[in-house]
């Protein structure tokens, strides 16, 4: 009787010290990802996003606009753009960008121009055609930046064009 009751007692304590063992471990691995949970990545693009429409009009061959510029303390990065862009009278869209200042060329974004699709023609709007364009792309802004858009077109006549820019904000 002895021997069973030993045999039963060396069960039971092989038995608790595994059960103690399991929750010390699982209650450390509840203590790492609560611990976890706490850090906050401050670069994580979901926490700053940044999306901006934009609209512009010019009759020049050449136009420029601010789009934006970036805030003190954040480095603005764009990952997307995407346009459409339409005129009369046979116009055609034929280069776009986003600058990194009015003057500078570095860090721009040269947009891929698509040929002109016929839109619709009335007598108010003979010839009238639209082109449009999206893109993936990957530039950084630094703080205080001034975002330019640069368009040109074939001819004088108004032409618009609606820009959409999409990216995040992150700290330097």
């Amino acid at each position: 009787m002895k021997q069973i009751f030993r045999r039963c007692y060396k069960t039971g304590a092989i038995a608790l010290a595994l059960i103690a063992l399991l929750a010390t471990t699982r209650t450390g691995a509840i203590a790492q990802a609560v611990k976890a949970a706490l850090v906050r990545d401050a670069d994580n693009p979901a926490l700053a996003p940044y999306r901006q429409f934009f609209q512009y009009n010019w009759t020049a061959l050449q136009g420029d606009s601010l789009v934006t510029t970036v805030p003190a303390g954040k480095r603005l990065v764009i990952e997307y753009v995407s346009y459409r862009s339409g005129a009369d009278g046979g116009d055609q869209l034929t280069s776009a960008e986003l600058r990194n200042g009015y003057y500078e060329d570095n860090g721009a974004i040269y947009f891929e121009i698509h040929p002109p699709h016929t839109g619709w023609q009335t007598p108010f709007e003979p010839n009238y055609s639209e082109q449009d364009g999206s893109q993936m792309v990957k530039a950084y802004f630094e703080p205080g930046t001034e975002v330019w858009l640069r368009t040109q077109h074939s001819t004088n006549n108004s032409r618009w064009i609606n820009l959409t820019v999409n990216g995040y904000f992150v700290t330097p």
